[in-house]
């Protein structure tokens, strides 16, 4: 039985309550009265997300916040009788919940850390000379087991598997720090435990005990290494391990043998697809994340912070910014003349009628106000440097933005030579260093890497520029594969050379070996083929096409393709790849026709263009049947694309487009998408600056 997509929809939304509720139930366990919670800032706007802080406040009687590693007067801990630290798992809040505790002394103290690991457990117990034994670690359930170090001192898993952050575009996320990029670099085993446990979270939520509904698994998809792994941890053991444990003799029989399949499960991996990190997104919610920082639905501009949660936002926030001022002023229009006809109304009736809609249209005149004001700071910013409309000419920073967005802009147009003159001109000019980062990072990619002789002269600018510290992220980026260096300094072959999958079998025979940073790292280069071919190949720069129809509201009648959400009018691999999977119309280079039904992957050369391995399996999928009515009582079809390393924003919007348009031939899938985190530029450079 298939799963009511309004169904659906509220059991998301429970994925909230059941993530505060873990907290909740925590904190009845502080019985302490007057208590001080010393709180990582970054979990700041997801608790408040999740829930009145205030409520926090009186279930635990918090008196005071202070933020994790803020210096405090021992005199003013000593006021306290109790103390709550609420964290993210980093050497870092290690260090300063140690800190506190030898200025604390002998008082109840609550130790509550967001997806807690064993590995943590040990280190804590350690540091703090705790009384629990390594054998009792690898025996805890790190579930909802307190652990008790001292007398006083208790330590908490809140598990936060996974939460919605985005109803519209059903976006889950375990919110992992940078998100997700730091462990799909240095912990990769760490983030595929936290995925898997939200996809069987998201599967156990599906259930209800009334009529049995839920998801079934019907294919699965992958690319990429780390992606397999993550497939055959849910496929082979998760899966079995929950239907073994939730589910009756009986009910497991019906799930497995009459129930049948209505969910695809896409895996892909970050590392197949830096460039649509690095690239400045020109949807709004992605502009707004690059410019200002988005924190789930928090965004700071200027001295003043704005919900991202009303229904305008919704409306919006996948456009390209250049549709953005058209709506506005559209909208304005309209709602100032519904104010208007206030001085023609001709009976009881339709003043009646005006008062009964007046709350609703001043809420959208403010709406428009709020949408307008971030309209104008991103403009400003992107031009001036500034949110006011003030260049900042003094400190050079006046037009930075502005000047690297033409440069990507350009970027696929013009060759090698003229990338290397950009990327001197923002270094003599003193650009930022991020901006400077970004632009070896997308000459790198483009060019298959970057001459040794260029390189040598831009590590030493970097150096006199910027020192020591943004030469450890450089070298940070070279050893995780996001930069490469040409030793040759031969770009040109590369560059005009055409593999097919004939040319290149015996190649593959010698580079599919057993990826040696599995589980260790998920810096590794992918691109078998050059840049150039994989781009012509995936059609990632469709030509512009003039739309005149009737705007509807939906993305696909906006836009005649998903190119709105990059510079140069780019299409995200990623999204390409998944897009493949379904239809292939915009194959254009080199047009392969499906001859299958049922959704796959067939000879588009996956394994010849990328490193990793490609999954593909038919769980229960009858397409391809002709003794089979694949269509019969299917019901509602669900897509759960699992990015491992992050998804951007612009790939969400894009999947939102997919969605739509596989809606117009006939193919009715509901995306929900299921990551570690959203990332971009910023947090990318962040991760390797640490």
């Amino acid at each position: 039985m298939a799963i009511d997509s309004n169904m659906l929809d509220q059991r998301l939304k429970s994925l909230n309550k059941q993530a505060i509720d873990n907290l909740i139930d925590i904190l009845h366990g502080v019985y302490t009265t007057k208590n001080l919670l010393i709180l990582d800032q970054r979990l700041s706007t997801l608790i408040n997300f999740l829930t009145p802080f205030s409520k926090l406040k009186e279930i635990a009687k918090i008196d005071k916040t202070i933020w994790i590693g803020d210096n405090v007067e021992q005199d003013i801990l000593q006021s306290f009788d109790g103390f709550i630290f609420i964290f993210n798992e980093s050497h870092d809040n290690l260090q300063a919940l140690l800190k506190t505790i030898k200025q604390i002394g002998k008082k109840k103290i609550h130790i509550i850390v967001k997806q807690l690991t064993k590995s943590f457990i040990y280190e804590t117990n350690k540091a703090l000379n705790g009384n629990v034994t390594f054998e009792k670690i690898c025996d805890i359930n790190t579930g909802k087991e307190v652990i008790k170090f001292t007398s006083m001192i208790r330590l908490y898993n809140w598990e936060i598997n996974p939460i919605v952050i985005d109803e519209e575009a059903r976006v889950l996320s375990i919110e992992a720090p940078y998100g997700g990029l730091d462990s799909y670099f240095n912990q990769p085993l760490l983030q595929l435990y936290e995925l898997s446990n939200s996809f069987i979270t998201l599967l156990e939520n599906s259930f209800k005990a009334s009529d049995m509904s839920f998801l079934k698994l019907k294919n699965i998809y992958g690319k990429g290494d780390h992606a397999n792994l993550l497939i055959n941890i849910i496929n082979n053991e998760r899966i079995p391990e929950y239907l073994s444990l939730k589910l009756s003799s009986l009910e497991q029989e019906f799930y497995l043998t009459k129930a049948r399949g209505n969910t695809d499960l896409i895996v892909v991996e970050r590392n197949l697809d830096f460039i649509s990190v690095i690239l400045n997104q020109l949807n709004y919610q992605g502009l707004i994340d690059d410019l200002f920082g988005i924190d789930i639905d928090n965004v700071k501009v200027g001295e003043n912070r704005y919900k991202l949660n009303d229904e305008l936002y919704n409306e919006l926030k996948h456009l390209n910014f250049a549709s953005i001022g058209v709506k506005l002023n559209k909208l304005a229009i309209f709602i100032q003349n519904e104010f208007s006809t206030r001085d023609n109304l001709q009976s009881l009736g339709e003043m009646k009628k005006l008062v009964s809609n007046l709350g609703n249209l001043t809420s959208k005149q403010d709406l428009i106000k709020k949408h307008t004001f971030l309209s104008e700071s991103i403009l400003n910013y992107i031009r001036n440097g500034d949110i006011e409309n003030k260049p900042t000419r003094s400190s050079k920073k006046y037009n930075e933005y502005e000047k690297f967005l033409n440069f990507e802009n350009e970027l696929f147009d013009i060759d090698y030579k003229t990338h290397i003159s950009y990327l001197r001109d923002f270094l003599s000019e003193n650009f930022n260093y991020k901006i400077v980062l970004s632009t070896i990072i997308l000459i790198s990619t483009v060019n298959d890497g970057i001459k040794e002789r260029d390189f040598d002269w831009v590590y030493n600018e970097i150096l006199d520029n910027f020192g020591m510290e943004i030469i450890f992220v450089i070298d940070n980026l070279v050893d995780n594969k996001v930069v490469k260096i040409n030793d040759n300094n031969d770009l040109l072959g590369g560059a005009l050379t055409y593999l097919t999958n004939q040319d290149k079998s015996d190649d593959n025979d010698k580079e599919n070996k057993v990826n040696t940073k599995l589980g260790i790292s998920g810096g590794s280069n992918t691109y078998k083929s050059n840049y150039t071919l994989i781009n012509k190949f995936w059609n990632l720069h469709p030509l512009v096409e003039e739309t005149t129809g009737t705007k509807s509201g939906l993305l696909i009648d906006e836009y005649p393709n998903p190119s709105f959400t990059l510079p140069s009018s780019t299409v995200p691999l990623l999204s390409r790849i998944i897009e493949s999977l379904y239809v292939r119309d915009f194959l254009q280079y080199k047009p392969v026709n499906n001859t299958s039904k049922r959704p796959n992957w067939d000879k588009l050369g996956l394994d010849t263009m990328f490193q990793g391995k490609t999954t593909d399996i038919n769980i229960d999928d009858t397409s391809d049947d002709r003794n089979t009515d694949s269509n019969a009582g299917q019901g509602e079809q669900y897509v759960v694309v699992i990015f491992v390393g992050g998804v951007t924003r612009g790939e969400i919007s894009c999947l939102r487009y997919l969605e739509q348009r596989l809606q117009t031939i006939g193919i009715i899938k509901r995306f929900i998408i299921l990551t570690s985190g959203i990332v971009n530029s910023d947090k990318l450079l962040d991760v390797f600056k640490r």
